[in-house]
């Protein structure tokens, strides 16, 4: 017995051992497969990963063309608009003895190449042309840098010979041959240019007619016998206006637009020093631009002058130094000065009803484009022709003069017949910045005279 219980221990060992054997094929077995799972699992991730990136990276590419398609569009509206606003401003006929001036603004696009010739048209006896022709110049530049400029005067016989040919009615004009139409680099203007006989002519906005009489040069520039201001040519030009013993000085705004605030701020010193030596009228655009807030305000400014007229400047100083022009800054200014707000309210109630104020605001078919009709001074801006904000005229004329008081207290006095001594004095509050508050420029700055709101 004692030999068959060894045997039985000893198969019941065996038997152990080979279970625990097969256990562990098993357990490796099992851990292989799962490695093998792990192994794909990590694998798709990481294709899943690329694929997720590969896509991502396509569609940052193409939205990155869509954005450079953008603004290659908008560089090129840019350009041709700052050739426009630039031109825009060209005076009427003037002798070579003056004129305004603006800085050629920098935000045209730049490119390469551009080897192209353009012929500038000008006429030498209008003082305004060639600084204006400069801007646009400077410009082209930016687009053509290897240009080269020919320039041709109106007053030589192949100048008036190519005015007629090319049927230019304006100058100065910037005329494309077919030689310059050809170049590769034409292709960056020829959106902006209409047909001018055998060439193109860029469109700028320009507005010197050299068939008209040239106002104060002393010379009869027709030939009709009519020298200077005695030809009807210079009827409301600067030169030629009428002196009188004491100037009307008719100024339109919009009470929100940020240069009518600049030129009021300029003009204010200049009403306050002269006072009743000149006849001072503040008047409004046609249109509003600026909301409800600025139907309202020119409402409380047209009674204020028309139930406080001696209040008006004082009003204006006010009004102009707020941050916002807000409606209850402007009743802060109205309480400050002791103003009857009621007697205004009633003023404003009465004069809606006569022009139909608030009735053309509800008509929209009365409306001038996007912006509602405001016809306070509706007769006098159809006479002087009155397009934006601001627009000033001195004894029915346009002036040439800036938005600062010292160039605003010298166009003033060149319209009186005999100039006072407040003529003589110096205005020295520097030059006023658009928009509200009193803050000046920095010294040596000049306001333009070309921003404007409206057209």
């Amino acid at each position: 017995m004692h030999d068959d219980d060894k045997k039985v221990d000893h198969d019941k060992k065996e038997n152990h051992d080979k279970k625990e054997e097969h256990d562990k094929k098993t357990d490796h077995e099992k851990k292989v497969n799962h490695e093998k799972k792990e192994s794909k699992h990590e694998s798709a991730k990481k294709e899943h990963v690329e694929h997720h990136a590969h896509k991502h990276k396509s569609v940052k590419k193409e939205n990155k063309l869509d954005w450079w398609k953008i603004l290659t569009f908008v560089f090129g509206a840019l350009f041709i608009l700052s050739l426009a606003i630039n031109m825009s401003s060209c005076e009427k006929q003037t002798p070579d003895n003056g004129g305004t001036t603006t800085t050629p603004p920098t935000n045209a696009p730049t490119a390469t190449g551009g080897d192209i010739k353009i012929t500038l048209l000008n006429d030498a006896r209008c003082s305004d042309c060639d600084a204006r022709a400069q801007q646009v110049i400077s410009q082209l530049k930016n687009v053509f840098p290897q240009v080269e400029i020919v320039e041709v005067d109106y007053s030589d016989a192949e100048g008036e010979a190519l005015f007629k040919s090319a049927n230019v009615k304006t100058l100065p004009a910037f005329l494309f041959d077919k030689e310059a139409q050809a170049d590769s680099s034409y292709s960056q203007v020829a959106q902006y240019v209409e047909p001018a006989g055998e060439y193109t002519s860029l469109r700028v906005g320009s507005e010197y007619d050299p068939t008209k009489e040239v106002c104060g040069n002393g010379k009869d520039d027709t030939g009709d016998g009519l020298v200077d201001c005695a030809s009807p040519d210079c009827s409301g030009v600067w030169e030629c206006v009428e002196k009188a013993d004491k100037p009307i000085v008719e100024l339109f705004v919009m009470s929100h637009c940020p240069y009518g605030t600049q030129m009021e701020k300029g003009i204010l010193p200049v009403a306050q020093l002269l006072g009743d030596k000149i006849d001072f009228q503040l008047k409004f655009v046609n249109y509003a631009m600026h909301e409800q807030k600025e139907i309202d305000e020119q409402m409380n400014q047209y009674c204020i002058d028309k139930e406080y007229p001696d209040k008006l400047l004082d009003y204006l100083e006010c009004f102009l130094g707020t941050t916002a022009g807000s409606a209850a800054e402007g009743k802060a200014c109205m309480e400050e000065l002791e103003l009857d707000t009621d007697a205004i309210a009633s003023c404003v109630s009465d004069a809606d009803a006569e022009f139909g104020i608030s009735a053309d605001y509800d008509d929209k078919s009365k409306w001038k484009g996007q912006f509602p009709p405001f016809n306070l001074h509706d007769a006098d801006n159809q006479k002087y022709g009155v397009r934006g904000s601001p627009s000033l005229r001195i004894n029915g004329a346009e002036p040439s003069a800036g938005r600062d008081a010292k160039s605003l207290l010298s166009a003033i006095c060149f319209a009186f017949s005999d100039q006072p001594e407040e003529c003589e004095e110096e205005i020295d509050v520097g030059a006023p910045t658009p928009g509200f508050g009193w803050e000046a420029a920095p010294a040596g700055a000049a306001p333009s005279a070309a921003a404007g709101c409206g057209a």
